[in-house]
């Protein structure tokens, strides 16, 4: 009973006073609270105060001394009074852009939940894993001084600049961050590195890496301006042309290499531009250099197409919507993939022509009322007609008679008007030439004048 009574007042506690964000470490949480976002230093924030903050600075370069270049070359961890040393409670800034965390004791920082974030500085920290989000906007990662052996950055396509000087890193795949223009490798423990894919890159510093016996290609990066590789075993830096570089190679400036190391358009590199991603739709297998043409399929599909789509329509299972697919329905819905018989209709006379015409209805009930002649022998039959108006007309239509005492009177009524005075000659072929001159004139229209009226019957 006691322990039902104690979760139903972290269930009140939790309803009255609003989600919040578990943050253990006393000093982070002391910092928002020096900030305005927290006010009991309890290990509780609430979410609503930190879910909608774009920039934290809580770097504490105040406190921090200058350890000696050794250990800062050598990767030696080193103190700094009043450092935060767990970072649990970030992945609730959901809306953070900017992050300064430097001069900490930081040993780990998950950044997955932080998707918006573009700039990022963790320097000076004794960090020895970075997970970093995945998006389009993160263009600035500043983690130098730290004990990183790796780094994933394969999903930040925006990346501009990534500083890792002095960190225990032995390698780094840049194969996919085209964008890169600033790279900072001075100190670390790289035996290669391959830079093609990077064609905006401006400054490359590969110094200080003593392990580093490989050749180096920069034929691909043309607006290279600095590019510091001495104190590092390069033998031979493959370059486009030898007429762009610097006049001075091998001291402080633009390139500063070792005198040992020779410049060359042929160092052995046979660069070879293309998708060289297994994953993508587009491999190219000769293809040693990403250019950033890799295509990849969608959620849900692979190169072929859908990769669930039982009813073979081209579209997913998990992407099929079920609803009306009808035009003229009412509920009718652009998006539906697959018709589940819920269409509406409003029922009613879809014919513009009929006396109860509804412009309304969208499915016709076959309850149109169009009047007209429904005699097919009339002048003016409509063949739409189902209710007959007595409008029928017919031409009046001349025969022999031998006995010269009837003619057809234009009445379907089975009686032939006998006694007309002055009817026209019954082998007239000129309907209306009452006059007999064979031509209808004003002297017909004044003889059939004369017989207005008259009952024929």
């Amino acid at each position: 009973m006691r322990l039902l009574l104690i979760a139903l007042a972290c269930l009140i506690s939790v309803s009255v006073f609003g989600q919040q964000t578990y943050v253990p470490d006393d000093i982070f949480e002391q910092h928002l609270i020096d900030l305005g976002y927290d006010d009991i230093l309890d290990n509780y924030v609430l979410t609503d105060n930190i879910n909608s903050i774009q920039e934290l600075d809580i770097n504490n370069y105040e406190n921090y001394t200058f350890p000696g270049f050794d250990v800062l070359y050598n990767w030696i961890p080193f103190d700094i009074p009043n450092s935060i040393q767990d970072l649990t409670g970030i992945e609730d800034f959901s809306s953070l852009t900017n992050l300064n965390v430097g001069f900490n004791e930081l040993t780990s920082m998950n950044l997955s939940n932080n998707l918006y974030l573009e700039y990022l500085n963790c320097e000076y920290n004794d960090l020895e894993s970075i997970i970093l989000p995945i998006n389009d906007v993160l263009y600035h990662v500043y983690a130098r001084v730290n004990q990183l052996n790796e780094i994933n950055v394969t999903n930040l396509p925006a990346l501009y600049l990534l500083g890792l000087q002095n960190n225990p890193l032995t390698s780094l795949n840049v194969q996919n961050n085209h964008n890169l223009s600033i790279l900072y490798l001075g100190y670390c423990d790289l035996s290669e590195l391959s830079v093609c894919s990077c064609p905006l890159l401006t400054q490359l510093y590969v110094n200080n890496n003593y392990n580093f016996q490989a050749n180096i290609d920069i034929s691909n990066n043309a607006l290279l301006d600095f590019f510091y590789g001495h104190t590092t075993g390069i033998g031979c830096v493959q370059v486009e042309s030898l007429d762009n570089l610097p006049d001075d190679l091998y001291s402080p400036g633009g390139f500063w290499f070792d005198e040992e190391t020779t410049f060359s358009i042929n160092c052995g590199f046979s660069t070879v531009s293309g998708c060289n991603d297994e994953l993508a739709c587009n491999y190219e297998a000769i293809s040693n250099c990403n250019d950033g043409s890799c295509i990849y399929p969608e959620l849900y599909f692979d190169c072929e197409g859908c990769i669930n789509d039982l009813d073979q329509d081209g579209v997913c299972d998990e992407l099929e919507l079920e609803g009306c697919t009808d035009l003229i329905a009412e509920n009718y819905n652009p998006f539906v993939t697959d018709d589940d018989g819920s269409c509406e209709y409003v029922e009613g006379c879809t014919n513009p022509l009929a006396e109860n015409y509804n412009p309304d209805s969208t499915l016709d009930n076959n309850t149109c009322i169009i009047v007209g002649c429904m005699d097919s022998e009339a002048f003016n039959y409509n063949s739409e007609a189902n209710e007959d108006d007595a409008s029928c007309l017919y031409d009046l239509d001349y025969v022999n008679d031998s006995n010269d005492d009837a003619f057809d009177d234009g009445y379907n009524d089975g009686v032939e008007s006998v006694e007309c005075p002055l009817c026209p000659p019954c082998d007239n072929d000129c309907p209306g030439d009452y006059t007999g001159d064979g031509s209808v004139t004003v002297g017909d229209l004044l003889e059939f004048l004369l017989l207005f009226g008259n009952d024929c019957e």
